[in-house]
Parts: C-alpha cells; sequence; structure tokens
C-alpha cells in the first residue's frame, strides 16, 4: 500500500458535542497520529474546537452561524485556496453546503453523510459516503451515481480522544459502591427516547440480588426539562442521576453494569459502539442503527419501537438478574467492535478512497 501522506482538511459547523463530532475527534486524530497532515474548519469555541485545540491538527476557526452565511462561505473558500488540501471532508449539512472547491483547485470534495437528509445541499460534492449500509443505499436510491457512494463504519477506541485527560466526573460519587448502574447516553431531545427509558425503569424494582437499582442518563438538550419533570413526578430523583453533558464518559461506562439506546429515530448509534468498546452489554430499540448493528441475542437485545416501555422493562429485568449473559453479550460485542469498527481499519478505508478521488478525472463542467 502507498503510504505517501495524504494532506486532508475536514469542516465541520457543529457547536455542540455528540456522536458525530466525537467522530470527527477521532478521525482526524488518527489520521494526524498516522502521519498524514490534517486541517480543521470548526467554530470558535465549540465543542470540537475546545477538544483539538492541543492536538496536533491544525485549527481554523470559522463562525459558520448558518447555512446561508456568506461571509463564512468566503473564509472557507480562501482557506482552501491557502491550506491547498488533497481532499476536503465536509461533516452533516451545514458544513456541507458553505463549502465549494475554488476554481482551478484539484482538490476532492467528499461529503459525510450521517442521516437521511435532504441531498439538494451535497450534490456538489465529488463523492458521498455513508456511515451504514442503509445510508449508502439510500444515496443511491436519491440518484447519485452508485460508484461515487461508499459505506465506511465509524470506529471507536477503549478511550476517548478528547484532550486534555478529564479527571473522574465528581458527580459519579454520588453513586454508592454496590449500586447496580444503568447508563444511558445522548442528546435529550424526543427521539432519543428517554422517556420510555424513564417509564421503563420506573417499574423495576428498587433492589435486584440486594444491590440498589439507578439509572444514569449522560447528556443535555432543549427537551432536557420535560425528562426532569416527569423523574420528579414518578418520585425517581433518588434512584435516577442526570449529570448533564459529560466530556468524559469513560469513567461511567466502567461504573454501569450495561448500556441502553432507547432512540426511536437513529441512523448509526455511535453510543452501541461506544458501550462495545466499554465492554458492556447493550439493549436497544429497533432502530436503523441498532437493526445493523446489532444481532439479536448474540451481541445485544432489541426491543420494538411499538412496545416500548414494556419490552424495555422485561429485557432490563432479565439482564441485571443474570450478570453471566450480560458477559456474553458484552464480549460479543467487543469481538464485533475488533472485527468490524476498530480504528486500524477504517482509517485505512478513508485513505483508500482519499487516493481512490485524487485520482480520478476531474469533474466535466
Amino acid at each position: 500500500m502507498d503510504a505517501q501522506p495524504i494532506h486532508s482538511l475536514h469542516i465541520i459547523g457543529s457547536k455542540e458535542l455528540g456522536g458525530a463530532e466525537s467522530f470527527f475527534i477521532r478521525l482526524v486524530t488518527s489520521l494526524s497520529n498516522a502521519g498524514h497532515p490534517v486541517d480543521v474548519i470548526c467554530r470558535p469555541n465549540s465543542g470540537v474546537f475546545n477538544a483539538l485545540k492541543e492536538s496536533k491538527v491544525n485549527l481554523h476557526p470559522v463562525s459558520m452561524r448558518s447555512v446561508f452565511c456568506p461571509f463564512s462561505k468566503r473564509q472557507i473558500q480562501q482557506l482552501i485556496k491557502t491550506i491547498k488540501p488533497e481532499v476536503v471532508q465536509t461533516y452533516m449539512g451545514r458544513a456541507t453546503r458553505l463549502t465549494r472547491i475554488p476554481k482551478g483547485l484539484e482538490s476532492k470534495l467528499i461529503a459525510r453523510i450521517g442521516g437521511y437528509y435532504k441531498l439538494e445541499g451535497y450534490q456538489h460534492a465529488d463523492c458521498w459516503v455513508g456511515n451504514t449500509k442503509q445510508l449508502r443505499q439510500y444515496l443511491i436510491d436519491c440518484k447519485l451515481p452508485a460508484s461515487c457512494c461508499h459505506y465506511i463504519p465509524n470506529f471507536v477506541g477503549r478511550q476517548r480522544q478528547l484532550p486534555p485527560q478529564v479527571a473522574k466526573p465528581a458527580a459519579i460519587a454520588e453513586l454508592s459502591a454496590d449500586d447496580l448502574v444503568v447508563l444511558g447516553l445522548g442528546r435529550q431531545v424526543p427521539k432519543k427516547g428517554f422517556d420510555s427509558l424513564i417509564n421503563a425503569f420506573a417499574k423495576l424494582p428498587e433492589t435486584i440480588n440486594d444491590r440498589a437499582l439507578k439509572l444514569v442518563l449522560l447528556g443535555d438538550g432543549w427537551g432536557r426539562q420535560p425528562l426532569v419533570e416527569l423523574v420528579a413526578n414518578l418520585k425517581l430523583e433518588e434512584r435516577i442521576l442526570m449529570p448533564g453533558w459529560q466530556t468524559n464518559v469513560w469513567p461511567w461506562f466502567e461504573r454501569a453494569e450495561l448500556f441502553v439506546c432507547p432512540s426511536r429515530h437513529e441512523p448509526l448509534g455511535n453510543v452501541i459502539l461506544e458501550a462495545w468498546a466499554a465492554g458492556k452489554a447493550v439493549i436497544s430499540t429497533a432502530n436503523d442503527g441498532a437493526n445493523e448493528l446489532i444481532e439479536d441475542g448474540k451481541t445485544g437485545l432489541i426491543v420494538s419501537l411499538d412496545n416500548t416501555e414494556e419490552e424495555l422493562k422485561e429485557s432490563l429485568l432479565a439482564l441485571l438478574q443474570n450478570a453471566e449473559k450480560r458477559q456474553q453479550l458484552a464480549r460479543a460485542g467487543q469481538q464485533q467492535i475488533e472485527e468490524e469498527f476498530c480504528e486500524h481499519s477504517v482509517r485505512e478505508q478513508y485513505l483508500d478512497l482519499y487516493r481512490s478521488c485524487i485520482n480520478k478525472s476531474p469533474k466535466t463542467p
């Protein structure tokens, strides 16, 4: 394989950290650590900016306040002219819509797709990457050229690559050593389904095998307050911990017995990969991401989207009472991470795509 370094520019317009942003950080860090020059355009003081400011990648802050910001569009074009990367890779709608390769440059534009977006603002790219097989098929079904539509999964590491290293969260001290902990993680908005998880948890006993049962929900979002009120109405304040967004989630994974992804809509499910990487058994609703990732009963448990609360309750109870089954599912999930979602494999797939794009003939005007 050609080991010639490839200079890439990665552009993302998000303000807060989520699954896509965390993968962005992991990928650009991995490329940089492997000896490939990496530049990043992101919003100033965003989660991505703060996570990468001590890293080796070259950061270029651009406001990107909206998809229509002409100042940001010109600034991005000027940066591309100055940097002259071989590949420009955009993530999600805002960055993709604001990015155009200046005339006269041979840089290739790759748009990474993480959801079932309307594609009007993506068609100017040279090629497109979906992070699930279903997303690649969606791109083809939307009449994009099949030869230019690619599937490359995400990867996760055993530690979040979010420098500087963060101390163990103070809120974790609210859990006692004997607590039996169920973990949920994500943006607290309705589509993530945390209300269903709270309602299912409310139906579980307070203790299992003489251990107090606790639910920890990590994250924040505009839908947080209704969840706080639901917990209060169910009088579960002593059993459900909501410490907000956590930069370092790994101490929480280490403390948990199992992980639940209750999302009503989840194209991929980075959190499932993170739970497997942390060695935890997973229960998920039958969202698109889980259906592609999980083999029900072997690498995790899948519950229906039609009867979520009751099936979640039953699955939680079954696994919380059976440590051997939890360990079996966790081992199978870790094996799948090592076989399909490891850092080296995913990074090399991106580099192979970059080489292929660079060697292609320019688009016909």
